[in-house]
């Protein structure tokens, strides 16, 4: 009849009504997501800090040794007074895609801390003992170094540099490695906060702060292969906790140390 008729057109022209405001719907709210993503991440570009001009160039390298002999000639504080020593995070590369991943604020990274002209201190995974260990700046193994972002100086001394290594030493067991919770960024976020009570830059460890969100969602297989650092301490382990030493410079200047923690090549701490 023609009232049903006129009920089946009303209902058919009503349904595409609804289609159509839902499909208005839906689109003005991916469009707003989109959006969001899009200001987050231009946001997350212009907060960027700018690459330091310490790079992996010849010429850049030249101007970290003459800063490095610089510091450790007449800007290191001495063992028990008060100086200024700047405080360096080397950054490096994981991944090669990280070129396109820094453009989105984010990326695979691992830092290492100078504060001590030409050593870098790091944390990685170890079966014993402490997962804190140490080897000459920016070079960091199995990573490319990337750029080095200056902190800040530290007012701290030499023995209260000590004290800090100590308890990083202790409380960054090496069992306690986690790539995704508890890695090397993370060591240099305590440190550079002990050092200058500041944070390293966010885009270093974004990466690994996105993954740990999800990290229940890791399956338990894969659990083992996260405990696993890519770059870690292939050097022998020393014996004991760093000893104390007054041997602070040689004839030429430059600063020693009988500690454990400041000389040699790839020796652990706190083990």
């Amino acid at each position: 009849s023609c009232s049903q008729c006129y009920i089946l057109l009303c209902l058919y022209y009503f349904m595409r009504f609804c289609s159509h405001l839902l499909f208005c719907v839906l689109f003005v709210i991916l469009y707003n997501i989109l959006c969001l993503i899009f200001f987050y991440f231009f946001f997350l570009m212009i907060r960027r800090p700018p690459r330091s001009t310490l790079s992996s160039s010849s010429a850049a390298s030249d101007v970290y040794k003459r800063q490095v002999s610089t510091q450790s000639t007449g800007n290191c504080p001495e063992e028990d007074g008060v100086g200024v020593m700047e405080v360096l995070v080397h950054v490096y590369d994981l991944v090669e895609y990280n070129q396109y991943l820094n453009l989105m604020g984010t990326g695979v990274y691992h830092s290492g801390v100078e504060v001590l002209a030409g050593v870098e201190h790091t944390f990685g995974h170890s079966d014993t003992g402490s997962g804190v260990f140490q080897h000459p700046a920016r070079e960091a193994p199995g990573a490319s170094y990337r750029e080095t972002i200056r902190m800040g100086n530290t007012k701290l001394t030499i023995s209260q540099i000590r004290e800090v290594l100590d308890d990083l030493s202790v409380a960054f067991h090496g069992s306690s490695y986690h790539l995704l919770l508890r890695n090397c960024n993370h060591f240099s976020q305590a440190f550079v906060e002990r050092l200058v009570n500041r944070p390293i830059p966010a885009f270093v460890n974004r990466m690994a702060y996105l993954g740990g969100c999800a990290s229940c969602l890791v399956p338990v297989s894969w659990q083992h292969a996260l405990m696993k650092a890519p770059v870690s301490n292939a050097g022998p382990t020393s014996s004991g906790p760093p000893a104390r030493s007054q041997n602070r410079q040689s004839h030429s200047g430059q600063l020693r140390s009988t500690n454990h923690s400041f000389g040699g090549a790839g020796r652990r701490l706190g083990d």
